[in-house]
């Protein structure tokens, strides 16, 4: 193989490396364990992580990715089902929905009024955590 192939091989490696990801979102209810896998069936939807007394489904997006409108979709899921989850103990100040990002340099965020007008309706609060990627190594 000569120099030439070997450089364009190296940069196509170089290329295709995949980034930790930078985005997280996610829909969290404080819940007692007892009612832990009833969330799954009021909502149509598994949780994806395994806390105590947390219900979490978290969606992961990557640079490549297109963006997730992840406060509708989250409300969307919530649609309807308030009234299931207060008969088993949660109240509307028991969900959140997060945003967790980690930033390179600079970190600013915009909601827009629609999305805030729907969480405020609903009673839902927004949490945002953002972090500097160079002080955080996901591999530890």
């Amino acid at each position: 193989m000569n120099s030439k192939n070997q450089n364009n091989t190296s940069c196509k490696l170089a290329e295709t490396e995949e980034k930790p990801p930078r985005l997280y979102y996610s829909l969290r209810i404080w819940v007692k364990e007892e009612n832990y896998h009833k969330i799954d069936k009021i909502l149509g939807v598994k949780s994806n992580h395994d806390y105590s007394n947390w219900w979490i489904l978290e969606y992961i997006n990557r640079e490549k990715d297109e963006y997730i409108p992840y406060i509708e979709k989250f409300l969307s899921i919530l649609d309807g089902k308030y009234e299931q989850l207060a008969e088993i103990g949660i109240q509307r100040n028991d969900i959140s929905i997060w945003e967790l990002y980690a930033y390179d340099s600079q970190c600013n965020m915009e909601f827009s009024p629609e999305q805030m007008y729907a969480l405020g309706k609903e009673g839902i609060a927004l949490c945002v955590s953002c972090w500097d990627e160079h002080d955080y190594n996901v591999d530890n």
